[in-house]
């Protein structure tokens, strides 16, 4: 397949403006932003587009690439591809593509983000700001104080030691924080050069005062994180 045979795309979901000006600039391909739509809704549109590409909210499932009688490709703005039936892609020789690094980094600010406003109760904050208070010497979760707690000296366990996973830890150790983790796939002796030592999944709950989890959702990946907290 090249990009000559794609002709026209169907965008399901919402995109950067960037995605549909680059393939109509560069590509002289005619793009449809429909996002928003029911499975009947796409499963009826599908059927005149050569290539669809989605975000997390459409579910590409066996019956919507069934009637894609033109689709060959079906690109996926994100880094997994669970909402694809990909095993369905396959039997009717469709390409399935993801960009496994394309927001790599903005899910690990996130996460640092996440972590610094638990530690510090920035969104109870600034909810209690709006309100006209000034609740700065409250402390306790039961009377919902604001009294914060540093991160140094802290220990943050990630679980998926991935692009994702290796970012936050990164950053993270800026705040000295000791790192830890467990990854299935990634050998000790790699996550070890970036600052992160890797132990079972079990010994991991007991060290930690944060925990982060990236990881893909999988069937080996569902729900074992929960049995192997009790």
């Amino acid at each position: 397949m090249s990009l000559s045979d794609i002709r026209r795309v169907l965008l399901s979901d919402t995109l950067a403006p960037t995605c549909a000006l680059i393939l109509r600039t560069q590509g002289g391909i005619e793009v449809t932003e429909s996002p928003g739509l029911s499975t009947q809704d796409l499963i009826s549109k599908i059927q005149d587009y050569d290539a669809l590409i989605v975000r997390s909210a459409t579910k590409v499932s066996a019956e919507v690439l069934a009637a894609g009688a033109r689709l060959k490709v079906v690109g996926r703005a994100g880094t997994g591809v669970d909402n694809v039936d990909v095993d369905a892609a396959t039997r009717n020789g469709i390409i399935v593509m993801n960009t496994p690094t394309g927001n790599s980094i903005s899910a690990a600010e996130l996460t640092c983000g996440l972590i610094l406003s638990l530690s510090r109760q920035i969104p109870q904050a600034a909810s209690s700001m709006k309100e006209g208070k000034w609740d700065r010497k409250k402390v306790g979760a039961r009377d919902q104080g604001l009294h914060g707690s540093e991160l140094l000296g802290k220990t943050l366990g990630i679980l998926g030691l991935g692009r994702i996973g290796r970012e936050v830890a990164l950053r993270m150790q800026s705040f000295q924080m000791k790192t830890i983790g467990y990854d299935p796939i990634i050998p000790p002796e790699v996550t070890a050069e970036f600052g992160v030592q890797q132990f079972p999944l079990e010994e991991i709950w007991g060290q930690c005062d944060y925990i982060t989890v990236h990881t893909p959702l999988l069937p080996s990946t569902t729900d074992r994180l929960l049995v192997s907290c009790f």
